[in-house]
């Protein structure tokens, strides 16, 4: 996959916006670091450390959002990083369907990954390219990950 030079200068300016979110919260442990990556392919994009709400514990996952198709559509739900987090994924399951190392709805299934089904405000995604930050947008899409989860905690 060849990665256009449009693509890849949105992809990096997404990944600005994210991190300015994230940076917004608490380490996620003494010494940790909140980040988040491109991949070299423009295929997918890694956020370490995504905070949660409280009440889950822990509060924070490793995620990726495949941006295959982005910036005309958003990504197809999101992959939580399975290794040590069945725990958490079972949480975060009680919010929306979630499925280990399945996906559904044209999302890919990713080993070692699972898929949490998240449709983004009802399929009513509308990029800015002039300006990113005031149109809907990865960090909006992760926003909205964090609300979905926030509505209730058990």
């Amino acid at each position: 996959m060849v990665l256009s030079r449009r693509k890849q200068c949105l992809l990096h300016k997404e990944a600005g916006m994210i991190q300015t979110w994230l940076d917004r919260f608490d380490p996620p442990y003494p010494g940790g670091h909140r980040r988040v990556r491109v991949h070299a392919s423009g295929g997918f994009l890694v956020v370490e450390s995504l905070p949660l709400p409280d009440g889950y514990a822990p509060d924070y996952l490793d995620v990726l959002l495949l941006t295959e198709q982005f910036p005309d559509r958003p990504p197809i739900g999101i992959y939580m990083l399975n290794k040590g987090n069945e725990l958490l994924t079972a949480q975060i399951a009680r919010r929306l369907n979630v499925f280990n190392n399945k996906a559904f709805h044209e999302a890919k299934a990713i080993p070692g990954y699972t898929w949490a089904c998240l449709i983004y405000q009802d399929n009513s995604w509308r990029y800015n390219f002039s300006k990113a930050n005031s149109g809907d947008n990865l960090t909006k899409f992760l926003e909205f990950f964090h609300a979905l989860l926030k509505k209730e905690v058990a």
